[in-house]
């Protein structure tokens, strides 16, 4: 967007150089125009003119000249203007109707972004639904197979512990083991 409206900017600048040089050069041109043409004027008169012709009449008509010639330059500045103004107008509505044309594009990318990203969430969302569905599918079975193992080995230690209960070495409880107490004695008693 800024390179746009720097790109805008640069469009404008360079139309405004271009009108200012052409107002710079259009007196320039018009005096030159109205010397040529007044020498014409002047020429043509020589060429038509009549006897009766004095040279107040003369004068006058040249003056006449003078004043249309200076109507026309007015009409030709006053035209020139009005271009500058309508290219001005123009150029800025083609920079705007660029602007409006680059915001539509980014808010279609953005859209198409937008709708992008959410398929993909949506798509990670299901993934996940169904791991966590085959997770607690198949958590069932590993939770009874973890069971079937625990009794196994519960099973297993109940017998080995069973076993090992036979055995008088192992297991202090049995009667037939002889054990041999040695008395304390009592520190009163012996007087000391």
């Amino acid at each position: 967007m800024e390179q746009m409206q720097r790109y805008n900017q640069r469009l404008v600048e360079e139309m405004k150089n271009k009108q200012t040089q052409e107002r710079v050069r259009l007196p320039k041109i018009q005096r030159s125009e109205a010397k040529t043409r007044m020498a014409m004027f002047k020429k043509s008169l020589r060429i038509t003119a009549t006897a009766a012709a004095t040279p107040e009449q003369e004068r006058e008509r040249i003056k006449q000249f003078a004043s249309q010639e200076e109507k026309r330059q007015k009409n030709e500045r006053l035209h020139q203007h009005q271009k500058h103004e309508n290219q001005m107008r123009d150029l800025q509505l083609l920079c705007d109707s660029n602007i409006r044309e680059l915001q539509q594009l980014q808010n279609e990318k953005c859209h198409l972004l937008i709708e992008h990203e959410t398929e993909k969430l949506k798509e990670l969302d299901e993934e996940h639904s169904q791991e966590i569905k085959e997770w607690r599918e198949k958590l069932r079975p590993r939770k009874k197979a973890l069971e079937e193992e625990f009794t196994r080995k519960l099973q297993e230690q109940e017998v080995f512990f069973k076993m090992s209960g036979e055995s008088e070495c192992l297991n202090p409880t049995t009667q037939s083991r002889v054990s041999k107490f040695y008395p304390i004695p009592n520190l009163h008693n012996s007087g000391l």
